[in-house]
């Protein structure tokens, strides 16, 4: 636990290259998981906690991992609302911290009740709206946020992908500030998406069904673009012109910052 003593059945958790896994803990806080090669992001939970910080590890074929070390954090109270342009609750808009999601009520309130005491992004969604913050819950007292959706301009995309005059399908996924949009175009490379607001636009194309922050950076290029303040825009994209990554990290930062 957080003190440092042995926690009893507290789940460890975590995706693996054969799907996901769990396992529990004895009454030494010991456990114990057998997982196909490859790369490993696990964290431990427990009600009543906030979950472990995550560790990722890649495991070679018959490799043993010994000495892993989880430690459970104090669990802390975030209460917020969802608001839009106007100030108006916003109720049904989903809400995520960390690995939680929630419904807002009719009043736009949400609570989450396990965060940990360190930086945590809050993201809400609703419709096409889009918001974030980033708050530091502190241990023994409750810490409010109020995240207010920004008012749009939408700007209708029409875009089309190709590689040596070849059409291409691939997933965009597109940010803006507070904004984010992601769609798939289909054979013909075509994509159509109502962007909330002109201006500067940043994201990643990747080809067919990959999925974001995949390890597969030769089908993934960055994309950056200035929508004009306009009812409706083309926009043509050479699979080649485009840059490549030059990590995973590197994509999700774009993405994600």
């Amino acid at each position: 636990d957080h003190e440092g003593q042995p926690f009893a059945d507290a789940i460890v958790v975590g995706g693996f290259a054969q799907g996901e896994l769990a396992g529990k803990t004895d009454g030494d806080g010991r456990f114990l998981l057998t997982a196909m090669p490859g790369r490993s992001l696990l964290r431990a939970v427990a009600d009543g906690h906030a979950d472990s910080a995550d560790l990722e590890l890649t495991l070679a074929p018959g490799e043993r991992h010994d000495g892993v070390l989880f430690r459970l954090r104090t669990a802390c109270v975030v209460v917020g609302r969802v608001v839009d342009p106007d100030g108006h609750p916003v109720g049904g808009a989903h809400a995520s911290a960390l690995y939680s999601s929630i419904i807002t009520a009719p009043d736009g309130s949400f609570t989450f009740d396990a965060l940990p005491p360190e930086p945590v992004q809050l993201e809400v969604f609703h419709d096409d709206a889009y918001a974030r913050a980033t708050v530091t819950p502190v241990v023994g007292a409750t810490t409010n946020v109020e995240l207010r959706f920004e008012p749009t301009d939408p700007v209708h995309l029409h875009a089309r992908i190709t590689r040596a005059g070849t059409p291409l399908a691939a997933h965009v996924y597109l940010r803006s500030g507070s904004f984010q949009r992601w769609k798939h175009l289909d054979s013909a490379g075509r994509l159509s998406v109502t962007l909330q607001h002109p201006g500067r636009w940043r994201g990643v194309v990747t080809l067919g069904g990959l999925e974001l922050g995949s390890d597969d950076l030769a089908a993934q290029r960055m994309i950056e673009f200035t929508a004009p303040d306009l009812e409706s825009w083309n926009l043509e994209l050479d699979w080649d012109a485009l840059v490549a990554p030059l990590s995973k990290a590197e994509v999700e930062r774009v993405f994600f910052e």
